[in-house]
């Protein structure tokens, strides 16, 4: 029941239809322009209207399916089928709340309100993993767990709608027009449709293992991906904090502090992002053994490509956010489109090929063209001239010492560490790694202060 919850909260993330990008994005231009809270309490109106229509539908549906769920769909032999309908109505009251919360806190990343947002989600995920465990373990009572998420999703919605309401600043927005509504339409829709590839993307490979290999190779793939988390945690945390600021400097027409930033953005996340990927392909076994106490040779290898693939598409994340800053989302739509019509009839002839290896095909052609190709078409206007030194400072550099660094770290490793000295060991590794980037990232001047 928590397994199929979780699911319906990550599928809720596009079910805005790109709405939270484009009202981020707009709250974003609001601050290079310098417009008042009537501007931004207007896109309030104009964005939040749709969103709350869809929060209500995905409640009124799942409500409504309830039933169905609970009698065909999820068959618990130690739970009544009345039991688990009771529960399904809370939980999508809960999905509801959590994708309005999901909305709000967006919006205030676009205000570049990090501080209110980080501790708004703090306090969310807190009560939602922290508290609903305590709630599970003292009730042992599915419903009342639901009945809890509920509470806690709608509740931190309405206290962040209230904190986003009062960053606005003074004014109602019923007098102020925001623009042409098509131009909101027409990047909503380019960025839902960039979700929907990037959801594709992500769950293609185990689907695809899960109907052409047995259940214990699904499982394999599934640690083995999970490993990547640390790699997105750490590129989606830098694409939250620079996409707002691109948008808002484009919008002043500040093209010199634009180009600084971002090039300043991408060099400093390619110097964080490398190492914790080199780092990884280096210790596999040993974080493994530290993680489950065993590592196993086929996880190992279908992990360390993974990690590689996903470290390479995620240094174009920052590309990706000033291409949708501008407004442009076509060109990472259609690589990411171009991606799955080649990649996913590779992905079933390479399992049928390598089995569980063959698996990795997708997310490594992906993060192949998004380096390649996808790197060159975002940077061409950007930097032009300068994609050798934005590859310079992003990747080769971070490579090069991150592979110095952590060569010397194997070669020196003592044998028969325990778990923690060993994770003292690797965690020493990697911050020698970022340590000396960022000296030498003091002490060079980047592309866009020679240009």
């Amino acid at each position: 029941m928590i397994g199929f919850w979780q699911v319906l909260i990550y599928l809720s993330m596009v079910a805005d239809l790109g709405l939270g990008a484009a009202f981020a994005r707009e709250l974003a231009r609001c601050d290079g322009r310098q417009d008042g809270g009537e501007s931004r309490r207007a896109l309030l109106r104009l964005f939040e209207r749709p969103v709350l229509v869809i929060a209500g539908i995905m409640a009124i549906a799942l409500f409504l399916a309830s039933g169905f769920m609970a009698r065909t769909w999820l068959s618990f032999s130690s739970i009544r089928s009345d039991d688990v309908e009771r529960a399904l109505h809370w939980l999508a009251l809960s999905v509801a709340g959590q994708f309005l919360f999901g909305f709000y806190a967006n919006a205030l990343g676009g205000m570049q309100r990090m501080g209110s947002m980080n501790a708004l989600q703090a306090m969310n995920n807190g009560l939602r993993f922290l508290g609903g465990a305590g709630v599970a373990t003292y009730t042992r009572d599915i419903t009342t767990f639901f009945a809890f998420q509920a509470v806690t999703g709608i509740g931190s919605a309405a206290l962040t709608r209230a904190v986003l309401s009062r960053a606005m600043g003074p004014g109602d927005g019923r007098h102020v027009d925001v623009g042409p509504l098509r131009q909101f339409v027409l990047f909503s829709g380019g960025m839902f449709f960039t979700a929907m590839c990037g959801v594709l993307m992500s769950h293609a490979d185990r689907l695809a293992v899960s109907k052409l290999l047995d259940a214990e190779s699904l499982g394999r793939y599934s640690v083995a991906l999970t490993a990547t988390g640390l790699l997105q945690m750490l590129v989606f945390a830098f694409h939250r904090a620079f996409y707002p600021r691109f948008a808002q400097l484009n919008a002043s027409g500040d093209l010199v502090a634009l180009k600084k930033t971002y090039v300043n953005a991408c060099v400093l996340l390619g110097s964080v992002l490398v190492p914790t990927g080199l780092v990884f392909l280096a210790f596999t076994p040993q974080l493994f053994t530290i993680w489950l106490g065993r590592s196993d040779p086929s996880t190992e290898i279908v992990s360390r490509v993974l990690v590689f693939a996903s470290m390479l598409s995620g240094l174009i994340w920052l590309p990706a956010a000033y291409q949708q800053a501008a407004g442009r989302t076509r060109l990472h739509a259609g690589l990411m489109a171009a991606t799955l019509l080649v990649g996913l009839p590779m992905l079933l002839w390479s399992i049928q090929r390598w089995g569980l290896a063959g698996a990795t095909s997708l997310m490594l052609l992906h993060g192949v063209i998004q380096i390649t190709v996808a790197q060159w078409l975002m940077n061409r206007d950007a930097l032009r001239g300068e994609i050798s030194s934005w590859y310079w400072g992003v990747l080769v550099r971070p490579a090069l010492v991150s592979s110095g660094i952590t060569a010397v770290s194997l070669l020196w490793l003592p044998a028969g560490l325990s778990r923690l000295l060993l994770a003292l060991w690797i965690g020493s590794t990697y911050l020698a790694a970022v340590a000396l980037l960022m000296a030498w990232i003091r002490r060079a001047p980047s592309t866009a202060d020679r240009s």
